[in-house]
């Protein structure tokens, strides 16, 4: 037991590291820059956190993806999709076709086509017509 008059060296001012479990020390990973593009390729293509998780490292968890490279996750999917709307942009204004996909799909525009009044409509348009007052 130290005495409470001697002088307090550093390394009892500091705190001690925990000592972490070999199971445990996988949520302590940092990621390098090749495993960051690796996995913003890789979601970019369509797998999920688990599906990435078992190339990393010869296997991780998919929550630990989720902790350790949410960036990555959302910038592949985000940059994929951008990349497939360009293409998608370009062609369509090329093409008529894909010029109306396109309007019809990011535009919000629709077809609103007027049915052919057939004798049945014409008939109930007729008879809710006389049941109205004048």
């Amino acid at each position: 037991m130290k005495n409470r008059d001697a002088q307090l060296d550093d390394e009892d001012l500091l705190p001690r590291p925990k000592k972490v479990s070999a199971k445990k020390r996988s949520h302590f990973i940092d990621p390098t820059d090749a495993e960051r593009a690796h996995v913003k390729t890789m979601s970019g293509l369509g797998l999920n956190a688990e599906q990435i998780g078992m190339v990393i490292r010869g296997g991780v968890s998919g929550t630990i993806i989720r902790k350790r490279f949410r960036s990555e996750l959302d910038l592949g999917k985000t940059m994929a999709l951008t990349s497939i709307s360009q293409s998608v942009f370009h062609r369509a204004k090329k093409s008529d076709i894909l010029a109306i996909f396109w309007l019809k799909t990011q535009g919000h525009w629709c077809d609103h086509q007027q049915p052919e009044p057939t004798k049945g409509m014409i008939e109930a348009l007729k008879l809710i017509a006389a049941k109205l007052p004048e």
